[in-house]
């Protein structure tokens, strides 16, 4: 951010003394200006550089010939007279105000209604929500599938390598019962 400024500053400062620059080949500047200026120019090269390329854009500007204007853009007396409005016109340029300001308030009021319509139905997007369906309560525990594979004849037993990279077996957790049909007024319905 501090380089950021400091380009500014150093583009602004430049941009000054390029208006000094042309000022003082013009002989615009004021003495005591001029005066630091040439102070100036005698102890920077890089500013008696800029004084000389500027120099030498001015005189190939005045080198090059004049341009013709390709018509005179001055109006004639004919051209500015002022054109009386028919009675159509007339009406239009009344009418248009009030057409436009019509307008405006209607797109407004619409606008609006469409806001609280919206504020409205924000809730009732889709169909409310249905409580589940009572299960029945299951006593007891829940069947589980056995966890070891039982041996069979035609397969083999696995190696003590094959062992050791397998994991070992975890306890499957007991399921949750399923809550009473009496608990179900206390949940919350949306």
């Amino acid at each position: 951010m501090k380089n950021f400024f400091a380009n500014i500053f150093r583009d602004w400062a430049e941009a000054k003394t390029d208006e000094q620059l042309s000022a003082y080949l013009d002989g615009a500047l004021r003495p005591h200006e001029q005066a630091r200026l040439e102070a100036e120019l005698a102890r920077d090269p890089h500013l008696r550089a800029r004084l000389e390329a500027l120099r030498r854009t001015v005189e190939l500007v005045r080198a090059m010939p004049p341009v013709r204007a390709p018509r005179n853009f001055l109006l004639t007396p004919a051209m500015a007279a002022e054109v009386r409005p028919t009675p159509a016109r007339a009406l239009a340029r009344r009418a248009s105000p009030v057409a436009l300001t019509f307008a405006t308030a209607l797109s407004g009021l619409v606008c609006i209604f469409l806001l609280v319509a919206n504020l409205l139905s924000a809730g009732q997007v889709g169909p409310r929500a249905v409580a589940p369906a009572p299960m029945a309560a299951h006593e007891g525990p829940a069947p589980t599938m056995p966890l070891t594979v039982p041996e069979s004849a035609g397969v083999e037993a696995p190696s003590p390598a094959a062992r050791a990279l397998s994991p070992e077996p975890t306890e499957v957790p007991e399921p949750l019962a399923a809550p009473h049909p009496e608990d179900w007024a206390e949940l919350p319905h949306p």
